[in-house]
């Protein structure tokens, strides 16, 4: 069973039937953050710095529970909200104690992430191994490749992972 969501945004969609897979901020917006962004000002306009108040203290809180309940996680605190891709990568690789970090990538990635990473190379931080998306058929079996002998579990080196939607990090975690 197949759920299309085509009908949250309409407004993107209305200009002709295409496909844009993009995971990044020009990919298609839901028709709600129209009215959400509208709304953001009409607070910006009313409370001014208090705002963040509102923000800090119901508005994320809100969206991290609903978030945890259509993931099903056991809590929303596990869930964190990033500014930019900057920010979200560094807050995954403060879990991290033991440096140089382990990170498996594509060739592809957005070209923030593709510079932060190559920076942190430079700098030792990091030892990234880079898979090639092309020949785009057999991507998602050499990618999986990869991953196979590495799955997050307890040991002595620290590293970062997803696993069935839980996300695992910190002390005591390896490939």
């Amino acid at each position: 069973m197949t759920t299309s969501w085509k009908h949250h945004f309409s407004r993107f969609l209305g200009a002709g039937q295409w496909l844009h897979a993009a995971a990044h901020s020009h990919h298609p917006w839901p028709d709600v953050s129209f009215e959400a962004q509208q709304q953001a000002w009409l607070d910006a306009a009313e409370l001014i710095d208090g705002k963040w108040e509102l923000i800090f203290n119901e508005v994320l809180p809100q969206a991290q529970a609903h978030l945890a309940r259509r993931l099903n996680l056991p809590s929303a605190r596990t869930l964190c909200f990033a500014g930019n891709t900057h920010e979200f990568l560094l807050r995954l690789l403060s879990c991290i104690e033991h440096q140089p970090v382990r990170v498996l990538s594509t060739d592809g990635e957005f070209h923030s992430f593709s510079r932060q990473l190559r920076r942190l190379e430079q700098a030792g931080r990091a030892q990234v191994e880079r898979v090639a998306t092309e020949p785009y058929a057999s991507f998602g079996e050499r990618r999986a490749a990869r991953t196979r002998p590495g799955r997050c579990t307890r040991g002595r080196s620290p590293a970062v992972a997803v696993l069935r939607g839980r996300g695992c990090a910190g002390p005591g975690w390896r490939w």
